[in-house]
């Protein structure tokens, strides 16, 4: 993968996009296209003549041909997936089978910001980044099918898994240049900011399932998997996950048969899944810093590890029918699940007089629940031509449950004065700020200019 200029996304200089946004209508698009300055001045702006760039204002945004043409974003990406496996058959049927499968990929990804751009000093500089990703997996398994009577079959498969996750990255940021256009270190007028990370990651899995089928209308699914991750404390290392499915077709195991009605099953469900967190999330690990005087700087993370963290944990079950009417032309699939999670791995905000601002903590359990329903139809079916059609709808609810001891909101993320919080008793994810005054009947209030007025106290506005 080579691309040689990608743009920016959201709020950032480098979207052209928000260039639009800010532009009036007055602004002349072609007249922008010459983005070099001839060395006139415009709107009391003196145009550099060696390269300077014009614009149709001089704060905030670049012109956008000078992000298209001048300052650049490219990255190059090589990726290489691949596996072996070797299947030994043990007898007619118990069969055997190892492999080991790699992803992976290396990173070059270097943005350029030209002498004269207004998204920094305007003495130019560059940002490069090398990153290297690597997951390698490795399985035996044991799989076994067998036909115990006429009518009931049991399948079986026993494993286990290794995964080995590598991450590594080495970056460069240069915020001044001392000659334009020479994106090297050696061209740096300021100290260079240097970073390096890499993370390391092992799994170890155990893993089984049995299936028995009965008469090829009843199946009962059962299988367990148990983890050893290497990022979670040596005494809450393991985690075991279970699960159980079961689905009858009950107009063959009843012998239904109907013009009407042409097929129908039943279904349930029950599992219980565990979740990691990422590595150095137990002890402290020292960041680089921008050397001073020529001595390297290092300095404490401001997140508080946690060394006695456990796994999270989801519990969920799932009820559903499958119909199928008038010989297949039309029919519906309907479900209703349920899940709650707990020990949910998240960052919690703590007073920043104790040297951090947040601490890793098993902080949250969140329920959620909804349906789901999907029809289908195919109303035209001859021999030459068939229409299929099919609708989807679902509805999805979501309620924090539970926060670590006594808090009752965990802020999430924030933009401007907005929050997205996990706020006790409400849905997950809720956007936390200031609303607009409104009277009894729910207008917005207008000041005197005639803009909405805004309400001081924050409130929930609803949620993503």
């Amino acid at each position: 993968q080579d691309v040689e200029n990608r743009p920016g996304t959201g709020y950032d200089e480098d979207n052209p996009m928000q260039s639009f946004i800010w532009f009036g209508r007055q602004v002349d698009m072609e007249a922008l296209r010459n983005y070099r300055c001839t060395g006139a001045a415009t709107e009391g702006h003196a145009c550099d003549p060696n390269g300077g760039q014009y614009n149709w204002n001089y704060n905030y945004h670049n012109n956008p041909f000078w992000d298209q043409l001048v300052n650049t974003n490219e990255d190059q990406r090589d990726r290489l997936l691949g596996h072996v496996s070797a299947t030994y058959q043990v007898n007619d049927w118990i069969t055997a089978m190892g492999r080991v499968g790699r992803d992976w990929s290396r990173d070059h990804r270097k943005n350029v910001i030209a002498f004269n751009s207004l998204d920094d000093a305007g003495d130019g500089g560059f940002n490069e980044r090398n990153i290297f990703r690597s997951e390698t997996n490795a399985d035996m398994i044991i799989t076994a099918a067998r036909q115990l009577t006429d009518d009931i079959s049991l399948d079986v498969t026993t494993g286990g898994n290794m995964r080995v996750t590598d991450y590594e990255t080495s970056a460069v940021s240069v915020g001044a240049l001392t000659a334009p256009g020479i994106y090297t270190i050696d061209n740096a007028s300021v100290a260079p900011n240097p970073t390096d990370y890499e993370s390391h990651k092992k799994v170890l899995s155990l893993y089984g399932s049995a299936s028995f089928n009965y008469a090829g209308y009843f199946n009962v699914d059962v299988t367990g998997r148990n983890d050893w991750s290497s990022t979670l404390p040596e005494d809450n290392r393991s985690s075991f996950y279970p699960s159980v499915s079961s689905a009858l077709v009950f107009t063959d195991a009843f012998g239904i048969t109907s013009d009407i009605l042409s097929s129908g099953k039943l279904r349930a469900s029950w599992t219980r899944v565990g979740n990691d967190t990422n590595p150095y999330d137990l002890t402290s690990v020292l960041n680089s810093q921008v050397g001073f005087g020529g001595a390297p700087m290092f300095a404490i993370p401001h997140q508080l590890p946690n060394s006695a963290l456990k796994p999270e944990e989801t519990t969920a079950y799932e009820v559903g029918a499958d119909l199928g009417f008038f010989r297949e032309r039309m029919g519906f699939v309907l479900t209703y699940y349920n899940s709650q999670t707990k020990n949910q791995i998240l960052g919690v905000q703590i007073s920043s007089t104790s040297g951090y601002t947040s601490q890793i903590l098993n902080a949250g359990a969140v329920r959620n629940w909804g349906y789901e329903l999907l029809l289908r139809a195919t109303p035209i079916q001859t021999d030459d031509f068939q229409w299929d059609m099919m609708v989807n709808w679902s509805k999805n609810n979501s309620e924090v449950t539970d926060l670590y001891g006594d808090l009752e909101t965990l802020v999430l993320g924030s933009y401007w004065s907005l929050n997205v919080e996990a706020r006790k008793g409400e849905p997950y994810g809720v956007m936390f700020g200031n609303g607009y005054l409104t009277d009894e009947q729910g207008r917005w209030m207008l000041d005197s200019r005639g803009r909405p007025q805004r309400d001081t106290e924050r409130r929930v506005l609803g949620n993503y």
